[in-house]
């Protein structure tokens, strides 16, 4: 579908990262606003068992969870809630909307999540917040054999990779509108049911392979940038048959097509809405 010319293309192909960048950041850009931390403590926190030091190179199917909120300027009433999953080994991301926060809303999301992860869940690591911390979510992790641990209250750097892709995956597409309609949420679920797909399958990113402190600060070193579906395909402990079946349906896809229909899907999320800059 590429119809340029070979001049466009080998300047394309020629631009260093740091170009490219400048160039981009003159694009259209989500209007800035300010995200609110809703996490309320939950009183079962002590029950459920805080996750301490780094993760160890664990399996496919531990990851991290969260919540952002889209209430626009206010947190009064009810709104919208993009739910997201991020496994810690294949970077394969999960996207789910709901309306509030309650802890049934949030435990049919994490389902779902569930059925569309390609490999089995085995562990499940969220803040403290209340929504994730409950007896529903504890009695159908045990029912399940999945890990529910929680990060240390205050210390967002243990949630790391969610906290980033909260960010990249989430406000860079829906930005800082309050969602407190049907309407506007069965938009946001459609955008995010295909922004799942491009992720996980066209959209590269680096995992840290080494951290080193020098004096003050740390010096980090990435290994090669690669799509979730890549090292979905690369990891030696998926079995064949989700390998076939991710790389059947992988070839079905189109990243163009599925990019301009998150487009247009995030203009009619935008259209008539409030934005709110702080």
């Amino acid at each position: 579908m590429w119809q340029h010319a070979d001049l466009a293309t080998g300047k394309l192909l020629g631009m260093s990262l740091g170009t490219m960048k400048g160039r981009i950041a003159k694009f259209e850009k989500v209007i800035a606003g300010g995200g609110r931390c809703l996490t309320k403590p939950s009183d079962l926190k002590e029950v459920i068992p805080i996750r301490r030091g780094p993760w160890n190179n664990p399996s496919p199917g531990y990851g991290e969870i969260d919540t952002v909120a889209h209430c626009g300027n206010t947190v009064e009433g009810l709104f919208g809630y993009t739910v997201q999953y991020t496994d810690v080994a294949t970077c394969w991301n999960l996207l789910d909307a709901q309306m509030g926060k309650d802890k049934v809303e949030t435990l049919r999301s994490i389902k779902t999540m569930k059925e569309r992860l390609p490999f089995s869940m085995r562990g499940l690591d969220p803040d403290s917040g209340s929504e994730f911390i409950n007896w529903h979510i504890k009695e159908w992790c045990d029912r399940n054999k999945i890990d529910l641990t929680r990060i240390r209250p205050g210390h967002k750097n243990d949630h790391g990779r969610i906290e980033q892709k909260n960010d990249k995956n989430v406000r860079k597409f829906s930005g800082y509108i309050r969602i407190d309609t049907e309407e506007r949420l069965e938009i946001l679920k459609d955008m995010t049911s295909i922004l799942e797909i491009y992720i996980n399958h066209f959209l590269p990113s680096m995992r840290v392979t080494e951290k080193t402190r020098i004096g003050s600060r740390y010096q980090k070193k990435h290994d090669q940038a690669k799509s979730p579906y890549r090292r979905v395909m690369e990891h030696s402990q998926i079995e064949v048959e989700t390998k076939k079946r991710l790389e059947k349906f992988h070839q079905t896809l189109n990243p163009k097509i599925l990019h301009d229909e998150i487009l247009k899907l995030r203009k009619l999320l935008f259209k008539g809405a409030k934005f709110y800059k702080i």
